[in-house]
């Protein structure tokens, strides 16, 4: 029974140590949160060995990571809008 809260009360201050918040849209499940730091270092990243400055690192690339993609994928969308904008104008016209 102690194994199982120990298990449980460590898988809740994992989550707490990388918990975002922001206007981007995050992970929900910790496996995710634990699978996108991995791909951030491009293999593991032990957790329970690591140190609140490499978290905080961690956590730092992974958000201008984020930030990266996010301003990508809305570059991408507003010029797809702004060319069908300008086309659909242009038949209108004609």
């Amino acid at each position: 029974m102690g194994m199982i809260s120990h298990m449980i009360t460590s898988n809740k201050d994992n989550q707490h140590k990388l918990k975002t918040r922001g206007m981007f849209v995050q992970p929900k499940s910790y496996s995710d949160i634990k699978k996108e730091y991995a791909k951030t270092y491009n293999g593991t990243f032990e957790y329970n060995e690591a140190t609140v400055a490499e978290i905080f690192n961690a956590r730092r690339e992974l958000l201008q990571n984020r930030k990266t993609t996010t301003i990508k994928t809305w570059t991408i969308i507003l010029t797809i809008v702004a060319l069908g904008t300008f086309i659909a104008y242009n038949a209108l016209i004609k």
